[in-house]
């Protein structure tokens, strides 16, 4: 029987790539001398001001999102 799993990683909105380090996987998202996350690959899904990556915010109406925690910050790690 084949199962199904769907896994989501959330990081600060202020990561960044290591300027120096390269990790394998990651990386090949990562724009050459910009050590800052794409948000097409790394989506903000929210901040403490409320504030998420513009196209998930047209996407999503508020009504049909939940309200996170004033003291989370995030963004999704998609792949």
């Amino acid at each position: 029987m084949h199962r199904r799993a769907l896994v989501s990683h959330l990081i600060p909105a202020e990561a960044r790539f290591h300027p120096e380090h390269v990790d394998p996987v990651y990386s090949r998202y990562r724009r050459v001398g910009d050590t800052t996350l794409d948000e097409s690959f790394f989506p903000i899904v929210w901040t403490r001001d409320g504030r998420r990556s513009a196209w998930l915010a047209e996407r999503y109406e508020p009504s049909q999102t939940r309200q996170p925690a004033r003291s989370l910050t995030a963004r999704a790690v998609l792949w």
